[in-house]
């Protein structure tokens, strides 16, 4: 289980989210891990705690603090003397609002940060300061982009999936995490979703709803939810489900060792299929399939990944695509996009789902591992597009 843990001598706490049930060690490479180190506190004056939360994911010898990272800096608040730590638990209070941040207790466990208001806060709006790598992405996880028929949490929609552009066995599927839609629960156990969450301009803004807080009886919990899982936060449960886009197309040659997709078993028996991935000479002319065809034997597991060892030469031009069915897979939706033409057939597949033009555009969660180090040349989870 993962638990803030304290930096004697520094007003500063961290935790690692992830595969090392918390353990923390900046100076260990953890470039091909999804698991994410987190710093609460400390700046300059390690004498008090201000109410930071700094993000970093991939670890490497020339970037021990990792390739990429994230700052959430809580706006008009001041530093100051830490109220408790107990249980792994920060505690912090300044001006009648209450300041808590610990990691949930889950297989994959996530970082609450939680303000709990005494009484009608006198602004709604909450502002937060967001410092990060350059070439992270959000991506508004709007409902309307979401496929038909899949299923997701209640704080997906409108929340934000972050991801990073170099997608390739380094760094997973890419996902560097998820701002989960934040929401409000009162002392007799009402529950709502916050009016506004955006991000623009390196800053996020929660509004509060009014009418909502007038009436709430306090004290009142706001719940912003940080993940650093490297699946998608929705999942998609159809047997007509495929990948293949324009580009999934190596730029190069390479050895292509091991392949994971995150699948979900709809637990109906027979009528879950083996997942298949296949590798194409090329994309976009009907190409058949090269000689290597591999079933994912392992993808009858529920809510994990998947696996299985391929030995594909791959050179440049070669395209990857995937069948799963019947299980679910996990995706993120980035947005709806006009990409593929009617009436394309590729051979051995599903029937073709695309016969419309407003196919919906995901990432999914899928990687693939090469023999040599460096980065695939694959980008199998760049945008992936589907249309049922």
């Amino acid at each position: 289980m993962s638990a803030l843990k304290y930096i004697s001598g520094k007003t500063q706490f961290v935790t690692r989210l992830g595969d090392d049930n918390g353990l923390f060690d900046s100076k260990v490479p953890r470039i091909g891990e999804a698991d994410a180190d987190i710093k609460i506190g400390g700046d300059s004056d390690l004498n008090k705690f201000i109410p930071n939360i700094n993000i970093f994911k991939w670890a490497s010898e020339k970037k021990p603090q990792g390739e990429f990272f994230l700052n959430i800096n809580t706006v008009g608040v001041q530093k100051g003397d830490v109220k408790s730590f107990n249980g792994g638990r920060i505690i912090f209070e300044q001006s009648g609002i209450q300041h808590r941040y610990y990691p949930t207790n889950e297989k994959r466990p996530r970082l609450e940060y939680e303000m709990i208001f005494a009484s009608k806060p006198s602004s709604l709006e909450i502002w937060f300061d967001l410092l990060h790598s350059d070439d992270l992405q959000f991506y508004r996880q709007n409902l309307k982009d979401f496929i038909l028929g899949s299923r997701f949490a209640e704080n997906v929609p409108r929340s934000f999936a972050i991801y990073v552009p170099k997608r390739n066995n380094k760094y997973r599927p890419g996902k560097f995490g998820h701002l989960y839609m934040p929401r409000l629960k009162d002392a007799i156990g009402r529950q709502v979703f916050v009016e506004k969450f955006e991000i623009e301009n390196g800053r996020m803004l929660i509004v509060l709803p009014g009418t909502w807080m007038e009436n709430a009886v306090y004290p009142v919990i706001l719940d912003p939810l940080v993940g650093t899982d490297s699946k998608g936060a929705e999942y998609y449960e159809r047997d007509d489900y495929q990948i293949l886009s324009g580009n999934n197309v190596a730029s190069g040659s390479t050895t292509a060792t091991t392949a994971y997709v995150y699948t979900w078993s709809t637990g109906t028996g027979s009528s879950d299929g083996d997942v298949k991935i296949h590798l194409y000479d090329e994309y976009a002319n009907n190409a058949g399939l090269d000689h290597t065809v591999e079933i994912l034997k392992a993808a009858q597991a529920t809510d994990d990944w998947s696996s299985t060892a391929i030995n594909w030469s791959v050179v440049a031009g070669n395209a990857v695509s995937i069948s799963i069915g019947g299980h679910g897979m996990a995706f993120d939706s980035v947005g709806g996009v006009s990409r593929y033409s009617t009436g394309v057939a590729y051979a051995d597949q599903p029937e073709n789902p695309f016969t419309e033009t407003n196919d919906n555009t995901i990432i999914s969660s899928v990687y693939i591992d090469e023999a040599a180090a460096g980065g695939l040349s694959i980008p199998i989870a760049m945008y992936h597009y589907m249309h049922h």
